[in-house]
């Protein structure tokens, strides 16, 4: 969904300029995020020109041009289009 209707969902939610579009799952929650993401993970798998990285510690953002940012993460750097935040109880400080 777009930010604003994020916002309307989720007033409380801080989106930045780099991030424009959220996931609303209304009829999940946080405790079966899991269920969510292997779902997306199989579908997405199906395409081409598409890597999938989990288990990532997350330590900032170092650029963000071009429809591209790069990421500094434990096991190197991460370069990509789009990026699925599921970091859980951590996500409020990877969005800041």
């Amino acid at each position: 969904m777009q930010k604003t209707e994020m916002l309307k969902i989720e007033p409380y939610a801080k989106p930045t300029d780099e991030f424009e579009f959220a996931v609303y799952s209304p009829s999940t929650s946080v405790t079966s995020i899991s269920g969510i993401l292997n779902a997306l993970k199989s579908e997405l798998e199906l395409l081409s020109n598409l890597e999938i990285s989990t288990g990532e510690t997350f330590y900032r953002l170092e650029s963000s041009e071009q429809n591209r940012h790069t990421f500094a993460t434990n096991s190197g750097k991460i370069s990509c289009r789009y990026l699925v935040n599921s970091s859980g109880f951590d996500s409020v400080r990877i969005a800041q």
